[in-house]
């Protein structure tokens, strides 16, 4: 593409809306999660070690999900689409790097992935 020239957004096809739903559906997922795991006190541990390491790996494969739908996704929004695909965007990485950081904060978090532990 030569500098200067505007790139034409393609419209929407079946593949890009599944893959628009799957992002939504991931962001949905992912702010629930950290609200969950914010305001509700944990009440077990994790079993394993393997399990803990499962967790993380699936928290880390969050974020690294969410940045190439949203990657892929928004070049074929229209401006006005885009605000809401961006703004959900910000709001899911902000709580997915939130449960991180709730993971790795605390000895009762790395165990948990809650912000508090409470033996029930």
């Amino acid at each position: 593409m030569l500098p200067g020239t505007k790139r034409k957004e393609e419209p929407m096809d079946s593949g890009m809306t599944k893959i628009a739903r799957l992002f939504y559906f991931l962001s949905t997922c992912t702010i629930l999660t950290f609200l969950w795991r914010f305001l509700v006190p944990a009440h077990e541990e994790a079993e394993s070690d393997l399990m803990i390491e499962l967790e993380i790996l699936f928290e880390v494969a969050t974020v690294v999900g969410l940045i190439w739908l949203f990657s892929h996704l928004r070049p074929r929004y229209d401006d006005s689409s885009k605000v809401t695909l961006t703004l959900t965007f910000w709001i899911a990485l902000v709580a997915s790097i939130g449960i991180l950081i709730m993971r790795f904060s605390t000895s009762d978090g790395w165990y948990t992935g809650h912000r508090v532990y409470q033996i029930g």
